[in-house]
């Protein structure tokens, strides 16, 4: 999970509609994701419900929330 932040960090999304590079300003920062990320942990969450909006951005970030903190939840794309 946490691989797949990255490379979506460094490199953005496969693919963007109609190819235009709205990357840069749809998903929340990379930051905030990190924030969401280790307040999740923090608050040892067991169940999230995320409601995306673009690429996967937050979701990967709430998904290794879960990860580190043992949750048995498991998700629904």
């Amino acid at each position: 999970m946490a691989a797949a932040r990255r490379e979506l960090a460094e490199h953005g999304p496969p693919w963007s509609p109609e190819g235009r590079p709205d990357f840069a300003t749809v998903p929340l920062p990379e930051r905030d994701r990190d924030q969401v990320r280790d307040v999740l942990v923090e608050e040892r969450v067991g169940t999230v419900v995320e409601i995306g909006l673009a690429y996967a951005g937050s979701a990967l970030a709430i998904g290794e929330a879960l990860l580190r903190t043992g949750s048995e939840t498991r998700g629904m794309w």
